[in-house]
């Protein structure tokens, strides 16, 4: 019953009951783009995918990459902004591999949540020392490793990980 209600063009033909009844295998399959127009879990799953990579998008990770040699020249002066640049991609590779154990240990929802909610702070708080200079000029660099390890902890992660799941099989071959 399941099955027929996530599939629409449902059949209850097994391939035991084809061999033995070869004169009910004639009916023409429902091609892929029919089957996710009639499928309703496949348009909200759509929409779910379109909404979690436009939140990603927004979070503005690639504003921080693009900017960050400028960031790290400003903020570290006695290192090379390469070597920063190369630090924040270390971050992100192993931010990575966080989420993937923080996944399935705190669910993807929380994970989103909080670590976009984190991002956000830590976007707040690298926005106000860049334009105000509050603290030391280190801090700018430690906001910039921060926000990079919450971005990929949650939107740089999670997104691709869902849309790996929530469509049926019919349709993930799109």
């Amino acid at each position: 019953m399941i099955r027929r209600a996530m599939n629409p063009d449902f059949d209850d033909l097994t391939p035991e009951v084809e061999k033995l009844q070869p004169e009910l295998k004639g009916k023409p399959k429902m091609s892929t783009w029919k089957f996710f127009k009639k499928s309703r879990s496949s348009r909200r799953a759509l929409m779910v995918a379109l909404v979690l990579y436009t939140a990603a998008i927004f979070q503005g990770l690639m504003v921080v990459q693009v900017y960050a040699e400028p960031l790290f020249a400003e903020a570290v002066p006695t290192m090379s902004p390469t070597i920063c640049s190369v630090i924040s991609a270390i971050l992100t590779v192993v931010s990575g591999f966080i989420a993937a154990f923080l996944m399935e240990w705190v669910g993807r929802r929380y994970l989103m949540i909080y670590a976009s909610l984190g991002a956000c702070v830590t976007c707040v708080v690298l926005g106000t020392q860049i334009h105000l200079h509050w603290g030391p000029h280190w801090i700018t660099a430690l906001f910039m490793y921060l926000f990079v390890i919450m971005y990929t902890c949650g939107a740089g992660t999670v997104p691709f990980v869902l849309v790996a799941e929530i469509f049926l099989p019919e349709v993930s071959v799109l």
